[in-house]
């Protein structure tokens, strides 16, 4: 009788837990399509998909992140407008190689590439399966790496115009948006090796690699992609990742967020989260699964009435904007993150919360488990960088 009892509520649980995760499923992909049609609404008549602000438009790295979530949707819904992106990104290679973040750019005085923008690019080129194109990124990126393994951001006047250039010129998060574009399509391994290798010196004992105000003012920035880099290059197993694994899982808020709205005007929770959730999910069985459902229930239940992600506002000290909005990025991460691992099961925290008739919410996390997040910056002369408190 025992037995029977057993099998019959064993049974009972995989129902829920199957119908709960085919309702996550669902709402995952209707929020990726409300995201991707808000997405295609912003595309302006040359082609781009981009917030501009006062004086900063980095249109250039705004539509290849948007292609990018894009090509996670319907083709023959977006074929059209993605078609148009592209060009848009064809018409603005930098002659010696590679793309700049700004059509500015190309064209102003410092005209240049910008490595996170091209290994953006490259992943966008791999996605539409426009193979060449990414291959003769790829081969530009591992041209321009540095000797000491790592690579530089690409802007001539980084170290004599920009407050802490000397910083900003080679953050980490650099390298990571180089060694994970040229993953997608693999080339000279023992460049990589050695790329991977300067990563991995300059982790920090918590497990992150700082943050920088001209980096998005988040470690998760540096993190989503320096994963993606490992993960892509086969050291998913690597210690490294282990440690900024741990780094994100307890940092999470209790809302199921990540970030922390202490200082005005600068990247909002939405876009923290979603490089957060970019993080764990690069990291494959590495990630606590309970962890990313908080993460993407947090998302689930901000996106606007319009399909974005309100992204807060890019706070430089290079450039004074105070109106340069991040819904794009914020959408395009967003998009990406909740169209990883959909067919993965959900966890049992999730599926309990999917029940319920109300709105889904975390359980309560106990007082003291998650650590504060306080972005704290550092100027000139003591460490150069962002740290965490």
């Amino acid at each position: 009788m025992k037995v029977r009892v057993g099998l019959a509520l064993a049974l009972c649980s995989l129902l829920v837990y199957g119908c709960t995760r085919d309702r996550l499923l669902d709402k995952k992909t209707v929020a990726v399509a409300r995201a991707c049609q808000w997405l295609a609404s912003q595309q302006h008549p040359d082609g781009s998909i981009a917030l501009g602000g006062q004086s900063l438009n980095p249109n250039v790295w705004e539509t290849a992140n948007a292609l990018i979530a894009l090509l996670h949707c319907d083709a023959s819904t977006y074929g059209a407008v993605i078609a148009r992106g592209f060009e848009f990104l064809d018409a603005n290679w930098i002659e010696g190689g590679g793309l700049p973040e700004s059509v500015s750019r190309r064209l102003g005085p410092f005209k240049s590439h910008c490595v996170e923008t091209t290994g953006t690019a490259i992943r966008a080129y791999a996605a539409a399966g426009k193979r060449a194109q990414a291959e003769r990124l790829r081969d530009f990126l591992f041209s321009v790496q540095e000797a000491d393994g790592g690579w530089k951001i690409g802007y001539p006047e980084a170290r004599t115009a920009f407050p802490n250039g000397d910083v900003l010129e080679v953050f980490p998060s650099v390298t990571g948006f180089a060694l994970a574009g040229a993953a997608a399509v693999p080339g000279d391994r023992s460049k990589a090796e050695r790329g991977l290798a300067w990563l991995a010196s300059r982790q920090k004992p918590e497990g992150d690699w700082g943050a920088f105000p001209d980096y998005f003012w988040t470690p998760y920035y540096a993190t989503s992609e320096i994963a993606a880099a490992f993960a892509g290059w086969g050291r998913r197993d690597d210690p490294v990742v282990e440690r900024l694994v741990r780094f994100t899982r307890e940092h999470q808020n209790a809302d199921g967020s990540w970030g922390d709205a202490g200082e005005p005007r600068t990247p909002s929770r939405e876009l923290w989260t979603a490089l957060a959730l970019l993080t764990l999910e690069a990291a494959g069985d590495k990630a606590p699964r309970d962890v990313i459902d908080r993460g993407i229930a947090y998302l689930l239940e901000r996106q606007q009435p319009d399909g974005r992600w309100v992204g807060g506002y890019f706070k430089s000290v290079v450039v004074t904007d105070p109106d340069k909005k991040e819904d794009v990025y914020a959408t395009s991460r967003a998009a990406l993150a909740l169209s990883l691992r959909q067919g993965e099961k959900v966890s049992a925290l999730l599926a309990i919360a999917m029940m319920s008739s109300g709105p889904i919410s975390p359980s309560p996390r106990e007082p003291g488990t998650a650590k504060a997040t306080k972005i704290v910056y550092v100027p000139a002369g003591a460490a150069g960088h962002t740290k965490l408190k």
